[in-house]
């Protein structure tokens, strides 16, 4: 990566000739910064894949994002690994068809399906039927709002505010728009645009959001500017940004304010508070190549181990991490001209290949069929199917590809980590409601035909 570096370098000291000679930026530094925090990101955004069989926006959109930036810039990066993020991204997106009616609920709501389309818009994936189906689903989502929200328990910073879950949707809807959806978008955009003119950011997160939907959704200069000095007007004078009033500076908020100020040309890349932030980045950098922030979202699902330093603040420390990297490099032009995907050309198959789909033997159907189908008819399907008059939970139990994208959990099997499936917490009564209610626990036979079932893969006839 020596050469990479050295040519960046280059690059970025040409780029920032015009800078005041008393500043103290160095962008050798920011160079050498972006050098040690992109093992952590791509190692982690590795284990995830593994530990997890869904779509994760710490470990998947954060990560594909700082990894292209990265690319574009002359770095060197693990190309099988973003076909892998960007393959699980395109087949959960794939996965909405019978969730695209108004009022229907998707693990990940708006949310999830938003940051799947800018996922794939890192590496400019082109438009096609999969992306008009995740489009149609952003549409449909919060249908009789006119913005979009997360219903379920907040997780701050990134779940919860409204005007983040409204930004992504809108940016995603707009980046794969086409002629058969225009309409449809113009419209929920224009209803947007009305909301967020009408609403006021209460911290960096909403500030910051708010200042993005506003440009994407072609608001007028004065209300952008508006909220572009509300933002600045919160920077400390350690270069950072908090994220809660009276909060402390850190790596999250002041590399999201860098980066809604770039996007929107709200202010210019060498003015003295951009070089500020920056330098508040480089000098808060820790020398194993991350910045940690401090967990403020509860815990809900199991925890795993990314390999991300700091323990249980390791997720939001690679966010912060991965946008730390990005708003970086927003200082260096672009030396490489071809996307990811037009790099990839002759790998779009692997990207494209459905691997929910799997080949099974006669008599792994016939397992399924007689010791594990049965049972989820008599325990499970009253809630969890698409003959349920209530769905619980949204999940549906009733195919392989319902458990494989999971409910409001997450996926409920992990063919690739059996032990680490919620089916079992939930037959066991492990951190999670014990399955089915009122009936009482399984015996415990049977929930051992359910480890051996997973473990074959999760056989199943639909």
């Amino acid at each position: 990566m020596l050469v990479t570096v050295i040519f960046a370098s280059i690059c970025l000291s040409a780029y920032l000739a015009g800078s005041t000679s008393n500043e103290t930026f160095s962008e050798e530094a920011m160079i050498a910064a972006v050098s040690k925090a992109l093992p952590l990101i791509e190692r982690s955004s590795v284990v995830s894949l593994k530990e997890r069989s869904c779509f994760t926006c710490h470990n998947g959109a954060a990560s594909v994002s700082a990894l292209e930036t990265a690319r574009l810039r002359g770095f060197s990066i693990d190309e099988d690994n973003m076909v892998n993020q960007l393959q699980r991204a395109y087949s959960e997106i794939r996965s909405v068809d019978r969730r695209i009616e108004p009022g229907a609920f998707a693990p990940g709501q708006a949310d999830g399906g938003g940051w799947k389309l800018l996922t794939l818009a890192a590496a400019e994936w082109p438009k096609d039927e999969v992306t008009e189906a995740g489009v149609r689903f952003l549409i449909e989502y919060n249908r009789d709002r006119d913005h979009w929200f997360w219903s379920q328990v907040k997780r701050p910073p990134t779940l919860g505010s409204s005007f983040t879950t409204t930004w992504v949707a809108l940016r995603a809807i707009r980046e794969f728009i086409t002629p058969e959806t225009a309409l449809s978008v113009e419209l929920r955009t224009a209803e947007a645009l009305g909301w967020l003119l009408r609403t006021q950011s209460v911290d960096t997160e909403d500030s910051v959001s708010r200042l993005r939907g506003l440009y994407v959704a072609n608001a007028s200069a004065k209300d952008i500017e508006m909220e572009a000095n509300k933002l600045l007007s919160k920077q400390h004078l350690d270069g950072g940004w908090a994220q809660l009033p009276r909060g402390e500076s850190d790596a999250y908020a002041t590399s999201i304010a860098l980066i809604g100020f770039y996007e929107s040309g709200s202010i210019d890349h060498r003015s003295p508070e951009s070089l500020r932030a920056l330098q508040y980045l480089l000098d808060t950098q820790l020398t194993d190549g991350s910045w940690q922030v401090d967990k403020r979202a509860r815990a809900l699902q199991p925890h795993y181990d990314s390999t991300f330093p700091h323990g249980q603040d390791q997720f939001i420390s690679q966010i912060a991490t991965s946008w730390a990297v990005v708003a970086m490099l927003q200082m260096i032009p672009p030396m490489v001209n071809d996307s990811f995907i037009a790099s990839q050309g002759d790998r779009i198959s692997d990207i494209e290949v459905d691997k929910t789909a799997q080949t099974f033997t006669e008599s792994e159907v016939a397992f399924f069929r007689e010791k594990i189908e049965p049972v989820l008819i008599e325990s499970c399907f009253k809630c969890h199917s698409e003959e349920s008059e209530k769905l619980k939970a949204d999940l549906y139990l009733d195919s392989r590809e319902g458990m494989l994208i999971g409910g409001e959990n997450g996926p409920v099997i992990m063919p690739e980590d059996p032990d680490g499936s919620l089916i079992l917490d939930a037959l066991y009564g492990i951190g999670i409601d014990e399955m089915p209610p009122k009936k009482g626990p399984l015996p415990d036979e049977t929930i051992a035909l359910f480890e051996q079932w997973i473990k074959m893969g999760a056989p199943h006839t639909r």
